[in-house]
């Protein structure tokens, strides 16, 4: 069975995609109508929310049921849930799933930007995917979101560590004396 999904926010990013739904993203360009995609105020990740006359942007993606139990396990954690809307893709409509944050869990902020998170946030959080997706077999959901904080903490130092090597060993200065 496949599943209909409309992603907005940083699932749109192929790499991560690929880490937490388990494939590749093949996906087609969608839109939302009467909602806008923003930050959450101070945090690193957008929301959905309902806006009068406003279109979310995105992309529409068919996932196996594997893949949507990964991409579940990813969202569902942090305070999302799922519903089911009229998607547009060109002069057409398709119903699909959309992880929406639970009302006022989060401020809004200022609008979303993709290209903003890859390059602020991009590789941090797609290295603390890789060790977040590996709780799925032994944790649930709200269970590996509590232990989030510590998993980003890592990620930030393992990105910092590739980033900045460490300086080089100083040679002793032995001398040998007669």
């Amino acid at each position: 069975m496949t599943h209909r999904l409309f992603l907005y926010g940083t699932l749109c990013d192929p790499e991560l995609f690929q880490i937490v739904a388990g494939c590749p993203l093949g996906a087609t360009a969608g839109r939302l109508r009467d909602h806008k995609t923003v930050w959450a105020d101070g945090e690193s990740f957008p929301l959905i929310v309902a806006a009068e006359g406003e279109i979310a942007e995105g992309l529409l993606v068919d996932v196996s049921g594997d893949a949507k139990a990964r991409l579940d396990f990813y969202e569902l954690g942090f305070h999302y849930s799922l519903q089911d809307l009229p998607v547009e893709t060109g002069d057409a409509s398709t119903p699909a799933l959309v992880y929406f944050p639970t009302p006022g869990a989060w401020a809004e902020g200022v609008p979303w930007s993709l290209t903003a998170w890859q390059n602020e946030f991009g590789e941090m959080t797609r290295e603390a995917a890789i060790e977040y997706m590996r709780l799925m077999a032994t944790h649930s959901p709200a269970e590996a979101a509590a232990a989030f904080p510590q998993i980003r903490m890592r990620a930030t130092s393992r990105v910092r560590a590739r980033k900045t090597p460490s300086p080089l060993a100083l040679a002793p200065q032995m001398s040998v004396s007669n």
